[in-house]
């Protein structure tokens, strides 16, 4: 048993990946939320950063794979990512209209669709919106939930030269 802090994520690890590359092109204009308004790979749950009411974190889908069909959906280097979005908010009942959840989603399926080809610098070789819905938490009353599942194929980028 370690007595270490948690292991750093891996640097071609999809959700690393697919999180730097967002941060690194978010345009706070188009968006409507500016990125340092949003905590970055955070749960609802956790100490957040002082004064954040949003949240975006990127995890890799477990449990949906089947429900897309992918015939090729377990090769190496290709995963299905859930964009989780949270927005604080005391209003349990009612939905109001343009809220930064909302906005944020509509911004990373933008994004997504924007930068079907991906990176090659960053190592993301193509990505696919699957899908973009609320999440209704009803025992919730503090945080309100959005989901953008998408396809990320990646790859890995070597710049050294081998001799």
């Amino acid at each position: 048993m370690g007595t270490g802090g948690p292991l750093p994520d891996l640097t071609d690890d999809p959700e690393v990946l697919f999180t730097n590359f967002l941060v690194a092109n978010w345009s706070d204009i188009v968006a409507g939320v500016e990125i340092a308004k949003i905590a970055i790979g955070y749960e609802p749950d956790e100490r957040l950063p002082p004064n954040k009411r949003y949240i975006i974190k990127i995890e890799e889908s477990f449990t949906r794979h089947d429900e897309f069909g992918f015939p090729d959906k377990f090769v190496d280097y290709n995963a299905v990512m859930d964009c989780h979005i949270w927005e604080r908010d005391a209003k349990r009942v009612k939905t109001t209209a343009n809220t930064a959840r909302f906005k944020i989603r509509k911004y990373i399926e933008r994004f997504i669709k924007t930068n079907c080809t991906g990176m090659k610098s960053v190592g993301i070789k193509h990505l696919y919106l699957v899908d973009a819905k609320n999440i209704p938490e009803p025992e919730r009353e503090d945080w309100h939930h959005a989901v953008v599942t998408f396809r990320m194929q990646t790859w890995k980028v070597n710049t050294a030269n081998n001799p």
